[in-house]
């Protein structure tokens, strides 16, 4: 997080088991920011992952919400034959692509 005066905060918290649900991802992502709510006003907020495994080293619940889990395999399927903007997450869609 970096505030409107240039100060920079950086957090981070491990999950116990790999993941390949973006959802799990975000929750933890929200929950640390929601920890950083007070008042402050950001300029810049930006969220990494790291020790990244292979698919099949992922916790086997992911399995189990398998609505998620062919969800997410389906949008990554049409990102990579449309590319990027093919699939958008309804809370992160802004309306369509203004021309430049």
């Amino acid at each position: 997080l970096k505030t409107a005066d240039f100060r920079q905060r950086t957090r981070s918290q491990s999950i116990q088991t790999p993941t390949q649900l973006a959802a799990k991802i975000f929750a933890v992502t929200r929950e640390m920011l929601a920890r950083e709510i007070d008042g402050t006003a950001f300029r810049l907020m930006g969220a990494g992952v790291s020790a990244l495994r292979p698919g099949a080293q992922a916790n086997d619940s992911d399995m189990l919400d398998r609505r998620s889990a062919h969800a997410e395999r389906a949008m990554d399927n049409l990102r990579k034959k449309f590319g990027n903007a093919a699939v958008i997450r309804g809370i992160a869609y802004d309306g369509p692509a203004k021309p430049e």
